[in-house]
């Protein structure tokens, strides 16, 4: 079950965050409700320049049922799954107009 609390989109941000719960009838530590992950999406699209252009999206998880259930799992497990942060795509895009450069050399000659 996902639950969207809030989706807010306002040129060039993207902003959405949600809400997982899981639910298991096996034995500890997946009892009853085991991951209340919260997590939130971030996404910017802008122009630098003219001729430029910046994209990034991320995704970071929180699912803090692991802070209250601590003593149930081992210290891997909580750096593992408690959190997570992940980014997607992040570039700059653009072209660079070419400049021509005329060098003249020229060679002086002298009489005597």
């Amino acid at each position: 079950m996902e639950l969207n609390v809030t989706d807010v989109k306002s040129k060039p941000y993207r902003i959405k965050l949600s809400q997982q719960l899981l639910y298991s009838k096996a034995k500890s530590p997946h009892d009853g409700i085991y991951s209340a992950r919260t997590s939130i999406f971030f996404e910017i699209k802008e122009r630098i320049l003219d001729n430029f252009k910046f994209k990034a999206n991320a995704k970071a998880y929180y699912d803090y049922l692991y802070d209250k259930n601590s003593k149930e799992f081992i210290k891997e497990e909580l750096r593992e799954f408690r959190d997570e942060f992940w980014i997607y795509d992040l570039y700059i895009e653009g072209a660079l107009e070419v400049v021509t450069l005329g060098l003249l050399r020229a060679r002086e000659g002298q009489g005597w």
